[in-house]
């Protein structure tokens, strides 16, 4: 049978099988032993210039793939990759067909001391366009210029706008967790009284409120005080006067409560996350006159910040990704590279960690899916947050079908170097057994 095709087996029935190769034979050429030379033998031929080799089939769940039989299907193939731009409906089939491959639920609940709950929303690998277009950049660079008088301040402005650039292709190769919320006061509290952890701003009394009108760095603002904005937060507003280093020690805490990796996601996958599919200026499309609908913002920056997930989610029903407060990033911050980036975790070293979103003090143009910011780790102020990501141990589920999945398989049917994901997931693996003796994480410094 010369015709093409998958997985060819010849004619279903004949009086001839197939031998290739040469022999040992003087009689034999070399022209008559290259690749593509074969020659027909009945059933019953037996002679001295005839052997074999024997093929070992995978076994793939109960079946085995046998010559002569139907090719066998993998009871449980890895779903398709999520490639933006994909709508609200597609994200849920992706996040869902994930969800039953790997036995696990879109939406996780973790339950933590005094009541308080965390949730977290399964977020599919996928693939998409990272960072903002040369006519993005241009667009929101005229923007800024327009309402900023000082050159000093558009300078900087300008700065980080062209940071987001250039835009570039980005693999997420691993499912993973991710806060549907930003935390809340009220979860950090469980965190704060139970491992009597003192965040940098009481440390260093340089939290920042309002007071007599105008912004200071003062002892008394730190994350569980009134700041002085005209709502005073409770515990279901996101905690804000957190550094880098307390938003990984509540991670740190968290995993050691739950027996997992919680950390910070890279920038990588917030921005993923944020976009949930979406290719334009906000996950919520490029009109930002019905910005209000998603995101917690305000010209004024007197109105402070509101509980979370009160506006409407974006397409993976991910809340707040827009506006309410900035969030923390693993990553140092450094430039783009235009190549093709599989699980980026940012520069190896650093001075200033990446930050996203903007807060409630800023407008819609002001927390566009990627923008971008810098602080150092130990900064804080009342307009940055944070929300927790979870790894999957895809090691230590169980499939759908029952059956255990042994080691670290590829998830993906042509995965690209997975170097940097697993040396960040390595280095934040902690032991179920090992005290939290440092609050703070050193990641890849």
């Amino acid at each position: 049978n010369r015709r093409g095709g998958h997985d060819p087996q010849g004619p279903s029935e004949g009086s001839a099988r197939v031998s290739r190769g040469g022999t040992f034979g003087g009689w034999d050429k070399a022209s008559q032993s290259n690749s593509m030379a074969f020659s027909p033998r009945t059933p019953g031929t037996r002679t001295y210039h005839l052997g074999f080799r024997v093929v070992l089939s995978w076994v793939v769940g109960d079946s085995k793939q046998q010559v002569g039989s139907a090719v066998a299907k993998p009871t449980n193939a890895a779903p398709p990759l999520a490639v933006a731009p994909f709508d609200a409906d597609q994200a849920k089939a992706h996040q869902e067909a994930w969800a039953k491959h790997l036995g696990v639920p879109v939406e996780k609940e973790v339950k933590l001391p005094g009541g308080e709950k965390m949730t977290f929303m399964l977020i599919p690998p996928g693939e998409f366009m990272m960072g903002s277009s040369v006519d993005e950049i241009d667009a929101a660079t005229n923007a800024v210029r327009t309402v900023t008088p000082s050159d000093t301040v558009f300078n900087v402005l300008r700065n980080y706008i062209l940071a987001q650039g250039p835009q570039h292709k980005v693999v997420i190769s691993r499912p993973f967790w991710l806060g549907k919320c930003e935390v809340t006061r009220g979860q950090f509290r469980q965190f704060i009284n139970t491992s009597k952890y003192r965040t940098d701003a009481e440390k260093s009394g340089k939290g920042l409120g309002y007071k007599d009108g105008q912004f200071v760095e003062s002892p008394e603002f730190i994350w569980s005080a009134n700041l002085g904005f005209e709502v005073e937060p409770n515990d279901q507003h996101p905690v804000v006067n957190v550094s880098w280093n307390d938003a990984s020690a509540f991670s740190e805490w968290l995993s050691q409560r739950e027996d997992a990796t919680c950390r910070l996601p890279t920038e990588a996958e917030w921005e993923f996350a944020c976009r949930a599919g979406t290719t334009t200026n906000w996950s919520f499309g490029d009109n930002d006159a019905i910005g209000g609908q998603y995101a917690h913002c305000s010209s004024s920056s007197m109105k402070g910040t509101d509980s979370v997930g009160q506006k409407s989610p974006n397409n993976f029903s991910l809340y707040d990704t827009h506006g309410n407060v900035r969030e923390q990033c693993h990553d140092w911050y450094g430039r783009y590279s235009t190549e093709l980036a599989t699980d980026p975790v940012g520069p190896e070293t650093g001075k200033v960690r990446v930050v996203r979103n903007g807060g409630f003090n800023v407008s819609t143009a002001a927390m566009r899916s990627a923008r971008r910011l810098s602080f150092p780790q130990s900064y804080c102020d009342c307009f940055t947050g944070f929300r927790v990501a979870m790894t999957i141990d895809t090691a230590q589920l169980v499939r759908n079908d029952g059956s255990s999945q042994r080691g670290e398989e590829p998830l993906l049917t042509n995965p690209t170097t997975l170097t940097g994901h697993d040396k960040y997931i390595q280095e934040l693996s902690f032991s179920p057994t090992e005290r939290c003796s440092h609050p703070r994480l050193e990641i890849e410094r």
